[in-house]
């Protein structure tokens, strides 16, 4: 929740490879990563130690099913998957990012910086123009009869916009705003509306948390009212990620020190749009975390994010959801779990 519990403490990365692990948690994105026993994964020692579920350590040669034969009749499917660029054109493999100034680097992140554009980068605004296609065929033979059978389907990658506008006027897009968001969708207004791509994921481990569960599928409902007023203020939260009237309002107290052109019309049109929510987000994400007054350490499952403690991470003293002794909210909840199995966790990238 985006209350006055921010706090600071230095994320410290690490390359940690421990081949003592049980191996037990599904392969992370990035290689160089370890999956926790909590099932995120980081490159910290929060991450790579000797509970990690999965490090590189437990890749091994993959293996391959030998065809199914019979007495009478034998058969063979071989599928195949290609993955093309028309026309190639240089480093413009990769998909497009939302924000077009932006590159994606060799490892799928969308940023602004020398990490993201440089010879490495897997798609730049030069690549505009340019299609990613997808195609899958499989074929089916038999020795007694041979027939062949052949399906392929084509995917070409196309943004989807959902935000329009920047700064302050961003606004849903196209009619009204829906009720509820998607985890995909969550994670595609963010990168629109926040300007931050790398930091979607990070967007979507603090949904669950924060939000109240959309009951027509997974996601979450765009319109959020918190339940337990803040301990500090008193103020009652709203919005996806729960920002406090203090942080939105014009004359809030501390919308008036970091947001001093926030128009007064901003508030009005927040809770239905996720759109504003996710660039307010980042906003005061922006202004008050990493902080050298924080001392709570990084958030469990979204060290990015914010180096504060996050309320649902903090104890319920605090305005928190994490009891004495359990491990921190965030990660260890019923609705976080129902997004990970959801693949929230692989739409988001």
């Amino acid at each position: 929740m985006l209350r006055c519990f921010l706090v600071s403490a230095a994320v410290v990365a690490m390359s940690l490879q421990l081949a003592d692990t049980s191996c037990t948690g599904s392969p992370c994105q990035i290689a160089s990563h370890c999956r926790s026993k909590w099932g995120w994964c980081g490159t910290s020692s929060s991450y790579c130690n000797a509970e990690s579920s999965w490090t590189a350590a437990c890749d091994s040669p993959s293996t391959t099913a030998s065809p199914k034969t019979s007495g009478f009749l034998s058969s063979t499917t071989a599928t195949s998957t290609t993955v093309t660029t028309q026309p190639v054109v240089g480093s413009c493999a990769g998909e497009p990012c939302l924000v077009p100034s932006l590159c994606r680097s060799e490892w799928g992140f969308c940023g602004s910086s020398k990490a993201h554009c440089n010879a490495e980068s897997t798609w730049t605004s030069a690549c505009n123009g340019q299609h990613r296609t997808t195609t899958s065929s499989t074929t089916t033979q038999t020795s007694s009869d041979t027939m062949s059978q052949a399906t392929t389907t084509t995917i070409t990658v196309a943004n989807v916009t959902l935000c329009a506008g920047s700064g302050w006027t961003v606004h849903w897009a196209s009619g009204s705003p829906p009720e509820c968001l998607d985890w995909k969708a969550l994670a595609d207004v963010w990168k629109q509306a926040a300007g931050n791509a790398s930091n979607a994921c990070d967007a979507v481990v603090l949904a669950p948390g924060e939000a109240e569960p959309c009951t027509s599928g997974p996601g979450v409902k765009v319109h959020s009212v918190g339940h337990t007023p803040d301990p500090s203020t008193g103020e009652v939260a709203l919005g996806i990620w729960q920002a406090l009237p203090s942080w939105y309002l014009k004359d809030g107290q501390y919308a008036r020190n970091a947001f001093p052109d926030i128009p007064a019309n901003f508030s009005l049109e927040l809770a239905a749009d996720p759109c504003k929510q996710a660039y307010i987000t980042e906003r005061i994400r922006d202004a008050h975390c990493f902080k050298p007054w924080d001392n709570d350490g990084p958030i469990e499952g979204a060290p990015s994010f914010c180096n504060s403690g996050w309320t649902g991470n903090l104890p319920p003293s605090r305005g928190g959801a994490t009891q004495p002794g359990q491990p921190l909210y965030y990660t260890n909840n019923e609705k976080y779990n129902a997004m990970v199995q959801a693949n929230g966790l692989s739409t988001c990238q």
